[in-house]
């Protein structure tokens, strides 16, 4: 690892200072959006699991939006819903700003074939239930984020970026930035 050693500053203070290289990711449990397709996937390509829409809306509202899909086994949809509350809540607020005014936010689930009528969740009161829980979210695409990492593929992999044209051509020489006359 990096280098420590001890360092004078003022008159009595002795300061530690150690290089920061090889520092670890202070983010733990988070997981990245190319982890969580990887999941989705997975459990996307087997029969046992069931896919929803994960929807959310303002208490009391009446329109719900949808913030992503999830996967899990039949009859565990409510579960899986509040299993990944927090995070599609959050994810709703970036899509869709009016939720940022609402008090309370609540989330449904419906069947992610057709058109299905949106049941909201229910509160769980023991939590260790979610923990065992088989599932997946993933999160819808935020159209105003240019992320690198897109799901487009049938085996989860992103489309490979093209990088073979040029917007603006190279400048010859002699050749200012502002235009001559």
């Amino acid at each position: 690892r990096g280098e420590t050693r001890l360092a004078r500053r003022g008159a009595r203070a002795w300061v530690v200072c150690q290089a920061g290289f090889g520092k670890k990711n202070e983010a733990k449990g988070k997981k990245t959006v190319k982890t969580l397709a990887r999941e989705f996937q997975s459990m996307k390509q087997q029969d046992k699991f069931r896919e929803l829409k994960l929807l959310v809306r303002a208490e009391g509202g009446a329109d719900w939006f949808e913030v992503g899909r999830a996967m899990c086994e039949p009859g565990a949809e409510n579960l899986a819903a509040v299993k990944y509350k927090r995070a599609a809540i959050e994810h709703g607020k970036t899509l869709h700003p009016a939720l940022l005014a609402a008090a309370q936010v609540e989330i449904g689930y419906c069947a992610a074939d057709g058109d299905a009528s949106v049941t909201a969740a229910q509160r769980i009161d023991d939590r260790s239930v979610l923990d065992s829980l088989e599932a997946a979210w993933q999160p819808a695409e935020n159209p105003r984020s240019n992320a690198y990492y897109k799901p487009t593929m049938k085996d989860g992999r992103a489309k490979p970026i093209d990088t073979s044209s040029v917007a603006a051509g190279p400048r010859t020489r002699g050749q200012g930035k502002t235009p001559s006359d």
